[in-house]
């Protein structure tokens, strides 16, 4: 009897460990997913810019960023770009209002421009080995 008592306690915080594992994931603190090469970044973004975020709004499942283009590598010169990030309970965007970014964004079949946890989008502190490989730009006046 005392054996099984122990095995339950065993298997009960076990399942507690393991619950909270869940509700760390579920909270976006443990997100895994396989970040593309540059290369294919390059190759699969529609657009690449640097910029700021300057406005923020959700509709429905989505939060849309409005950011200030700095500068940009790919797609049509603009001084201000939306991007869509598609938010679930496992994953919510990670951009903040004033935070600069290096982004990395594709085109949807409606025209607006989407991105995802799983891409090179980062902070534009963080994305010195992307800007040496993208080189110069084009600034937005």
């Amino acid at each position: 009897m005392k054996l099984l008592i122990i095995v339950f306690l065993a298997v009960s915080t076990l399942l507690v460990t393991n619950k909270s594992e869940v509700s760390a994931k579920e909270s976006g603190a443990i997100v895994k997913c396989a970040i593309p090469s540059f290369t294919r970044a390059y190759q699969d973004s529609n657009a690449i810019f640097a910029g700021k975020v300057i406005n923020v709004r959700t509709e429905g499942d989505e939060r849309i960023f409005t950011l200030q283009v700095e500068k940009y590598w790919k797609g049509k010169k603009s001084k201000t770009l939306e991007v869509r990030y598609y938010e679930t309970s496992y994953y919510q965007a990670w951009l903040k209002v004033g935070g600069r970014y290096l982004v990395f964004a594709r085109k949807n079949d409606n025209g607006t421009l989407s991105d995802s946890r799983c891409s090179l989008t980062k902070d534009y502190s963080q994305a010195s080995a992307e800007l040496k490989k993208l080189g110069k730009g084009k600034l937005v006046k």
